[in-house]
């Protein structure tokens, strides 16, 4: 009966043990952590009169559209065309339906390929 005692004793501080490795593992993670991110505290990205600049939706889509403009024009044309089909569709003209929905696809491989092509430049720049 005390060998049972004594294995369950040793069973229970090698689990204390265990635990206590585990905490100090977490423990050593989170300094890591906080000396990587300390270290790119400088990072800020800066505006007129090194104040930070928060960019806003607005901005974001303003710098993207003048990256590659060919995307949202593509997606305009894209959108009208099928609006344009589907108005086609609905009033039962067939042929132009037809070739509309197939001009929509044109359009979209075009913008996919503006996209792809936006891509490689943006690439290459940096």
């Amino acid at each position: 009966m005390q060998i049972n005692g004594a294995i369950q004793f040793d069973q229970s501080t090698n689990e204390t043990n265990a635990t206590m490795s585990n905490d100090s593992a977490n423990r050593e993670a989170q300094t890591e952590f906080e000396k990587a991110a300390a270290e790119l505290d400088w990072i800020v990205m800066h505006g007129y009169e090194d104040q930070p600049l928060q960019e806003g939706f607005r901005e974001k889509t303003k710098k993207k559209i003048q990256e590659n403009p060919f995307i949202p024009i593509g997606c305009i044309a894209t959108a009208g065309i099928l609006g344009m089909g589907l108005v086609n569709m609905m009033r039962g003209n067939k042929r132009n339906s037809q070739l509309l929905m197939r001009l929509r696809v044109a359009s979209q491989g075009l913008t996919v390929a503006a996209l792809l092509v936006g891509a490689i430049f943006n690439a290459r720049k940096t």
